[in-house]
């Protein structure tokens, strides 16, 4: 392309992920993808004057259900249970942490995390992170062997059990997060009958592709304290 003054150009119509923009590294101009931009500046958007994450320290999400919670109740195996939650700065996680309050011998669990939809605030894609197996075999706070690295913002906080024996520390459904971050159906629901967040049918160890909406995906509110808290442990 010829050399040209960017007033000279023609303007741009509405901007989309596959556009291109140019970018200098390593003192050679190259082109590069506005989606993977967008990317990039989300890892380093903090929300201001933001408390720090500390390493070795864990931390439940901001805007999770937070108060109060209950020991829980029988779940359904292989069922999806969505706690939402947000990061405040940019992170690197070393593990999430369950608390189990009724073991099941032989049982395990696994968490995943999905990013919430810019239109609907529902989990949508598939998801940004998936644990090993971790095992419901003693109670107290258990920790997945892995962790992840998220970016500030929005997401859905996601446990699967492969038992109906096992038990989690809960939100019970006073917790009013899931409305002050998806709204609710009725008026009701918004002025303190709560969710404590969704569910959705599902098969232990497979975590679908999700597409922010909830009548496409299956997803229905959680009327009892049936979805388990999930903290994080900062690298």
């Amino acid at each position: 392309m010829a050399n040209s003054k960017i007033s000279l150009l023609a303007a741009a119509g509405a901007m989309s992920d596959s556009d291109l923009f140019p970018i200098v590294q390593g003192g050679a101009t190259k082109k590069g993808l506005l989606s993977a931009l967008v990317t990039y500046l989300r890892t380093k958007i903090t929300a201001p004057n933001a408390m720090p994450y500390s390493s070795g320290r864990y931390y439940l999400p901001d805007r999770s259900p937070n108060l109060p919670n209950a020991a829980g109740a029988v779940g359904v195996s292989g069922t999806l249970y969505m706690m939402p939650g947000s990061l405040r700065k940019a992170a690197t996680i070393a593990s999430f942490v369950a608390n189990i309050t009724t073991l099941a011998a032989g049982g395990n669990f696994q968490i995943a995390i999905y990013a919430a939809d810019a239109t609907t605030g529902l989990p949508t894609g598939a998801p940004l992170y998936t644990s090993a197996s971790a095992s419901t075999a003693a109670t107290g706070a258990i920790e997945t062997s892995t962790g992840a690295t998220l970016a500030a913002g929005d997401y859905w906080f996601c446990l699967q059990r492969d038992n109906a024996t096992v038990i989690f520390r809960s939100f019970v459904t006073t917790s009013l997060a899931p409305v002050q971050l998806v709204g609710a159906s009725t008026g009701l629901l918004a002025l303190g009958a709560g969710a404590a967040g969704w569910t959705k049918t599902g098969t232990f160890g497979t975590w679908p592709t999700l597409t922010g909406n909830q009548t496409t995906d299956g997803l229905t509110l959680a009327t009892t304290a049936i979805v388990p808290m999930i903290a994080f442990k900062v690298s």
